[in-house]
């Protein structure tokens, strides 16, 4: 199932709750561990902040809307981990995603990997 942005980002956003306070210093969320059963099971994420919390449930989201629109891979992944652990970089969803989306597709191929490997064994 291929969606668009926008309705990626609300799908996505439904895969996880609301982020719920249990201590001074423990908050959580939970979220869907397969995208396409909302009635499956779930996945409890936890945080010593909220700040911490709302960064980790955006970037849920946006990997979580990258699954809806096709275009997660570990390449996509990576950047929206990478730009949500930046303390300088946007943390909103929406940026993580654009972020995902223009690294999706930029990594190795497969043939490029083994191609490397092979070279790297004939050298030595």
């Amino acid at each position: 199932m291929k969606l668009s942005k926008t309705a990626a980002l609300k799908a996505a956003a439904k895969t996880a709750t609301q982020i719920n306070r249990r201590s001074g210093t423990d908050y959580v969320f939970y979220v869907d561990r397969d995208v396409t059963n909302s009635n499956g099971p779930c996945m409890e994420v936890r945080a010593n902040s909220y700040d911490s919390a709302l960064i980790k449930r955006s970037a849920w989201v946006a990997i979580n809307a990258l699954e809806f629109m096709g275009k997660l891979d570990e390449e996509s992944q990576r950047a929206v981990h990478d730009q949500a652990d930046d303390d300088y970089e946007s943390h909103a969803a929406k940026d993580l995603l654009a972020t995902g989306i223009a690294k999706f597709g930029t990594g190795p191929t497969k043939q490029e990997l083994a191609a490397a490997g092979e070279a790297y064994w004939n050298s030595l």
